[in-house]
């Protein structure tokens, strides 16, 4: 579980793509910074959950209770680390398409319809409808609210982080 170039709670997001035939991931960190990593996005979810020290079925089971919903679940390690599950790679050749995004580090202010701009300035392109990446986001701060208290979503809604559902 120790060959992941980055920190667990430095991580952005985690891009599935396709090298050499084989499954592998680009991670961005909170700076900007890309890593490759050879290894699937279930490997790395499963790595931030040994890092943060939770289980992770556990933590799907709970989401699952919260949103009433079994596939798609965003996934909360802690109260700044919320990874939402996106289409980040078209599905043409094979391989994973789905790939995390740490919610609390989407930039709502510049959101356009499927680009997801970082706060770190990265722009990732996203090939779910618009509509899905609003539920997306939303099934999101659901999750912030209900596991972590209201004085959070508060505190968000206070630097202009709110879900385009609320506006």
């Amino acid at each position: 579980m120790l060959n992941i170039p980055i920190k667990a709670d430095q991580i952005c997001a985690i891009i599935p793509k396709l090298f050499n035939s084989r499954a592998s991931v680009v991670l961005i960190d909170i700076s900007g910074n890309k890593y490759d990593v050879p290894r699937k996005v279930k490997y790395v979810l499963k790595y931030m959950a040994w890092y943060f020290a939770v289980d992770l079925d556990a933590l799907r089971e709970e989401c699952s209770r919260i949103l009433g919903k079994k596939l798609y679940l965003p996934v909360p390690f802690r109260k700044d680390i919320i990874m939402m599950p996106l289409k980040l790679r078209q599905s043409g050749t094979g391989g994973e398409t789905t790939g995390y995004i740490n919610y609390c580090c989407v930039n709502m202010k510049e959101f356009k319809e499927q680009d997801l701009i970082l706060c770190n300035g990265i722009s990732i392109k996203c090939y779910n409808s618009t509509d899905t990446v609003y539920k997306h986001l939303k099934a999101a701060e659901t999750i912030l609210y209900e596991m972590f208290g209201y004085n959070n979503l508060i505190k968000e809604k206070d630097r202009n982080y709110i879900c385009p559902l609320y506006l």
